[in-house]
Parts: C-alpha cells; structure tokens; sequence
C-alpha cells in the first residue's frame, strides 16, 4: 500500500480491519503475507501483523503451499473469480472463500482472498437435515416402508380441513389382507413380513397422484386417502389394487379364493363439509370392509357417506 497516501492508507485499513469477512492478500509469486484484517488474525488468533510470513505457514502451519491451493487456477485464468468452500486446517471452521488475482499499488500481482466463517450455517443445516430424518423415521413404517398410523392420524384431520375450505371431495379406501392369520400360520411370520411388504408396495404403485398416500393402519389392515376423488375414480382405485394384489399370486393355501394371497376393500366418498370428521369416514370405510368381508372377500365395496 506504499504508493497510497498515509491518511487514505490508514482509513482503508480501517474500513477492512471493520469488516467481518477475513481478508488476506498475499503475493502471487512467494505467497508471502502482504496484508491481514483484524477478523483474520482474530480468526486465527494471530498477534502480529503478519506481513512477510508465508500465508501456508502462518494461516495453516505447513511447510509449503496447500495442496488443495486454487491459485495455480488463476494464473492460467487472470480474470477468473473462484469461490469454494475449505475445512480450516487448526479450527477445523468452515469457510466460503473468494479469491481472484489483482494487481498491488507497488506493481506486483497478488492473491485476493476473503472469507466467510459459515461453520454455524453448515451446523444448522446439518441439525436441520437430521432433525427431517428423524421425523422422516416417526412417520413410516418400519416393516413396509409406507406411512404408517401416527402419519394417518395427524395429517388425516388436516387434509380434511383444508378440502372443507376448498369444497373438495375426499374418498377414504380400508385394505385388509383376506384370512392372514392363516396365512402367518401356514409359512411363519417371516413370510408374512414378506407379504406385508408385497402388499404395500402394490398398493402404493396403485396411486398416480401426488397428494394420495396410502399408510399401514394396523397389523394387515391400510388405509388410502385420495383426496379430490370422486366416488368413479374410487371405485377404478379399488379394482385396480384387487387385480394388482391378485396377479401378484402369492401363494395362500388356506385361502379359499384362488389359493393365492388376496384383499377385501371398504371404500366411502363424500363432499367434505366442515361438519365431518376423519372418523366419520373411518368408520364407513370399515363398515365397508366388513361387507365385503361378509359378502366372501376378495372384492370391494362402496358407499357414500
């Protein structure tokens, strides 16, 4: 900075030792320190001004230059501006650091380089994520990998709120799969896990819409909210997951119908008034179900609400 006045030299130091950013210029040929901000030598709790030393020696206590070093970059790339993200070598921070080649007032080039801690941003990023894992994890089912009840029950509510509000339609599908204690009995619980998987996968594979989801209600009995779907597009869901589950043919020797693993389905639709209520469609669904059941299984039935 020789070539500035004393006064202009002194205020621009001040305004760089002011800023947060960590500020380092080094020359471009030695890598020798030609200038620090306060925040660096902060940073790095560094008690002398730094000027001369080795910017690898000083900054990173190596013997020579970094090997991960950009500045190689911008010399084949005079014009060039690098920004990249680098674990500091003694803190272990996390910097974003932006670096480009200028010209010195005393005519040599040198290395610009400033820096922002984000190691606090990265943290809360990284608490974030496993915060979303961990609530990712309390809403499906381990076994089938779908959601599973506590998932149904609090968004069930929710979803029927906002179709009131909307004066959308709500159509509500019970599964069970026919006759599988039997089913346990005769292969063990390891094939019926086996089974249970198949199930939910096909099931799920039955839904093309984004907001139509399907959860495992309890032991071999799920749930299938479809939301703006009218009593047709019910009724299509319903015989496409009997066919589906039916072509899969798992085998089920004590299951009387085809001697394959097959389910029984109770289906409701109804204009969603703010006057219903999740369990209101529950339990015409189950009701349903338990027609279809009565009725020989392997089949649905429908009725509005």
């Amino acid at each position: 900075m020789q070539d500035i006045g004393f006064d202009q030299q002194a205020m621009l130091r001040s305004i760089l030792d002011g800023i947060e950013a960590l500020i380092c210029v080094c020359d471009a040929d030695t890598f020798e320190i030609l200038f620090l901000n306060d925040s660096i030598r902060k940073n790095f709790n560094i008690k002398i001004d730094g000027i001369g030393h080795k910017c690898y020696k000083l900054l990173q206590d190596l013997d020579s230059p970094c090997p991960t070093c950009p500045y190689p970059r911008l010399h084949e790339e005079p014009d060039k501006t690098i920004i990249w993200e680098h674990v500091e070598r003694i803190k272990g921070s996390v910097l974003r650091k932006t670096a480009k080649l200028i010209d010195w007032p005393d005519g040599r080039k040198a290395h610009l380089e400033y820096a922002i801690d984000i190691s606090e941003l990265r943290q809360t990023q990284k608490e974030l994520v496993q915060s979303e894992l961990k609530a990712e994890k309390i809403y499906y089912d381990a076994l089938t990998e779908i959601y599973n009840r506590r998932y149904f029950d609090e968004n069930i509510e929710r979803l029927i709120s906002t179709l009131s509000r909307s004066g959308g339609i709500l159509s509500l599908l019970m599964v069970d799969i026919d006759h599988f204690k039997r089913y346990n009995d005769t292969y063990g619980h390891v094939k019926g896990d086996e089974c249970l998987k198949i199930i939910a996968k096909t099931l799920q594979n039955c839904l093309t819409r984004r907001d139509d989801f399907v959860a495992r209600y309890g032991g071999e009995e799920f749930v299938i909210a479809l939301p703006n779907t009218n009593e047709g597009g019910a009724r299509l869901i319903a015989e496409r997951m009997i066919e589906q589950i039916r072509g899969k043919k798992i085998p089920h020797e004590r299951n009387v119908d085809g001697k394959i693993v097959t389910v029984s389905i109770g289906v409701t639709t109804r204009d969603v008034k703010p006057t219903i209520s999740a369990a209101m469609f529950i339990h015409r669904a189950d009701e349903m179900l338990y027609e279809s059941k009565r009725n020989g299984r392997n089949k649905y039935t429908f009725a509005s609400l």
